[in-house]
């Protein structure tokens, strides 16, 4: 696992018959926030938390531990039958890594790039004969709403146009830092506010691929457009929509033609994956 910028400190649990678990802590993030090392180490025995999330095998909840003001999420994956746990088999052991792990090392990329992220605090993993049986993610809380809920509160058109040039010119950085998130909506991206400045920051990253040969190309970047496209059409109107690609490609906005591409090509893979009521055009 990939340890800069933070001290990562790997824990070995004693292991309990077939089973072993193993969990890293970021000692460093943990100690900066004021948070009790021991219930991180074992966040079975947090108080209950708020369910943010929920799906078959997954859970996300917030807690807010004793003696810290600044809330924390765990995000818990399981495999609770033998068909999940076989796809756990090739997917979390010589064929790849765990989700949370995986979601991990992209908060670990996307800070390293200088862009906002939540730090992680610990990651865990529990294997029965080497298989993944469940692993778990926590991570600091940001105090900022998903910018799809901000967007639907009442907001000048200078602080939309102003939030809207920020989140272009951060995906726009991700992007050429060689990070491709592969799972963009704007329900898991966070704004925030301070003195009037607007910073993004990206929530729920497992499918995030990082490239070792520069910024992702364009034929990579368009579907991950396409897919802010739809999920920006209840909140963004077609001209502010368009605003943000011009911000995101200003290099392309110069030539009319090649941007006329690339809005063609957007439209083209959104209409694909929406509904037929959401075929609206950029």
């Amino acid at each position: 696992m990939k340890k800069s910028p933070h001290q990562v400190k790997r824990l070995e649990q004693v292991s309990r018959g077939r089973e072993c678990s193993r969990i890293w802590l970021n000692s460093d993030g943990i100690r900066r926030l004021g948070y009790p090392i021991a219930s991180l180490s074992q966040p079975e025995r947090l108080p209950p938390g708020q369910v943010v999330a929920e799906s078959r095998t997954s859970r996300t909840t917030r807690h807010n531990p004793s003696g810290s003001e600044q809330a924390i999420y765990v995000k818990k994956y399981w495999y609770p039958t033998f068909r999940d746990r076989r796809k756990g088999f090739f997917r979390a052991t010589f064929f790849g890594r765990p989700r949370a792990r995986r979601e991990w090392e992209a908060l670990v990329h996307l800070q390293n790039a200088g862009l906002g992220a939540p730090t992680p605090l610990a990651y865990g993993e529990t294997r029965s004969w080497g298989l993944l049986k469940q692993c778990f993610l926590v991570t600091e809380g940001i105090p900022g709403p998903p910018i799809s809920d901000w967007l639907q509160q009442k907001r000048t058109p200078g602080e939309v146009g102003d939030a809207i040039r920020v989140f272009a010119a951060s995906l726009k950085k991700l992007h050429d830092a060689g990070i491709q998130p592969c799972q963009l909506r704007l329900r898991n991206i966070l704004i925030t506010e301070v003195q009037g400045a607007f910073g993004i920051h990206y929530l729920d990253l497992p499918r995030t691929k990082v490239s070792s040969n520069g910024p992702i190309p364009w034929k990579k970047r368009i579907p991950e457009l396409a897919d802010l496209e739809l999920s920006s059409r209840i909140v963004l109107s077609p001209p502010r929509r368009m605003r943000f690609l011009h911000h995101y490609a200003p290099e392309l906005a110069v030539h009319p033609a090649r941007f006329r591409s690339m809005l063609r090509e957007v439209a083209r893979i959104a209409s694909r994956r929406g509904r037929p009521q959401d075929d609206s055009r950029l």
